[in-house]
């Protein structure tokens, strides 16, 4: 419901979740509506690091993000 008012509306919807609070199956049916995802990690050392999946023409590998 929300993606498709967003999108009947011409906005750009953002939407959070922390999949390590939720069941499999609910994450997966909540990511499965959405055009893309972010997803942000911290390894043991405490590197930030980010990518992007399931946009055509970007890059699904992981970045290091700098504070």
């Amino acid at each position: 419901m929300l993606t498709r008012r967003a999108s009947a509306a011409g906005y750009f919807g953002a939407f959070a979740i922390d999949p390590s609070t939720h069941e499999e199956q609910l994450v997966n049916v909540m990511t499965s509506v959405f055009d893309g995802m972010v997803e942000l990690r911290e390894s043991a050392s405490g590197v930030r690091e980010v990518r992007v999946r399931g946009l055509s023409g970007v890059a699904s590998a992981w970045h290091e993000f700098p504070l």
